[in-house]
């Protein structure tokens, strides 16, 4: 919440103003963001070495035939039949296929090693840091708090408005 986060000026880019290089230079902290939509490859070889925690997770709906023999052998022994279907937030190992995310995200998955494969679309957008004088001087507040409740006010009123800038995601 401290972090840029994106205000205004949201833009689509036409392919000749897409250049992969240029996002992937911008600045963590620059006033200029982007938001993409992007496929990407998860190689092989970083299966192993990815496999408890998944990057780029993806929303998907679980269907009975895509549960592990492990997950199946857990159903079966809490004698508990799997749900037709339930979507779900999913950490997996698969290609991502029109994937959208912020570009320090895509930094970030392509220096750990996934493949950029093609760019469908591009937002640019002016980001910065309007939360971060809030969530200090509620964090400052609980840190000088003299009882639990006050402790208590300034967390909440922080983990507030996080939880409302997250829902329906």
């Amino acid at each position: 919440m401290s972090q840029p986060l994106p205000v205004n000026n949201f833009e689509w880019l036409s392919p000749e103003e897409i250049s992969v290089q240029q996002i992937c230079q911008t600045p963590d902290d620059a006033t200029t963001g982007y938001i993409l939509e992007v496929d990407m490859e998860y190689p092989p070889e970083l299966h192993d070495l990815h496999n408890n925690y998944p990057l780029a997770p993806e929303r998907m709906t679980i269907t009975p035939n895509m549960l592990s023999p492990t997950a199946l052998n857990i159903l079966n022994e809490m004698n508990v039949k799997p749900t037709p279907k339930s979507e779900k937030l999913v950490p997996n190992l698969c290609n991502k296929q029109n994937y959208v995310l912020h570009y320090r995200n895509l930094k970030l998955y392509i220096s750990l090693g996934l493949n950029l494969t093609k760019i469908h679309r591009v937002m640019k957008l002016t980001q910065h840091c309007w939360l971060k004088d809030y969530i200090n001087f509620n964090t400052e507040q609980r840190k000088h708090a003299k009882t639990a409740f006050a402790k208590d006010f300034f967390k909440l009123l922080n983990n507030a408005v996080y939880g409302k800038t997250m829902e329906n995601l």
